[in-house]
């Protein structure tokens, strides 16, 4: 069968760990690049789904106090000074300034 050269650029911390767990399950490098691109074939992209990571969520059981009595007191700060907006609104700017998408109502899902 012929081959062809493929030279890559990588981290080489990336490289090594990598290259520790291939070898741990009994496969190459050029193994592992051939079913990659074996796969990308087969299904005519990735073969992982990429998109990009989902937005911070706020949530208050995270902060510490004084991170919520300040955010608190910049709110009653900001809402004495304009005369206030409507909550819908808040949160929309609230959700914009932390890049959350508001479409739905965020909360909070703590494990453990």
């Amino acid at each position: 069968m012929e081959t062809a050269n493929l030279n890559l650029h990588i981290e080489p911390h990336l490289m090594q760990q990598a290259e520790k767990i291939l070898a741990a399950i009994g496969v190459s490098t050029e193994s592992a690049v051939d079913m990659l691109f074996r796969h990308v074939v087969m299904r005519g992209g990735l073969p992982f789904e990429t998109k990009l990571p989902a937005p911070p969520h706020l949530c208050a059981d995270l902060l510490s106090d004084d991170e919520i009595d300040k955010m608190l007191r910049e709110s009653i700060d900001e809402m004495k000074q304009t005369g206030g907006i409507p909550a819908e609104q808040a949160f929309a700017e609230i959700n914009k300034k932390l890049g959350i998408a508001t479409t739905h109502l965020n909360s909070c899902a703590l494990n453990g």
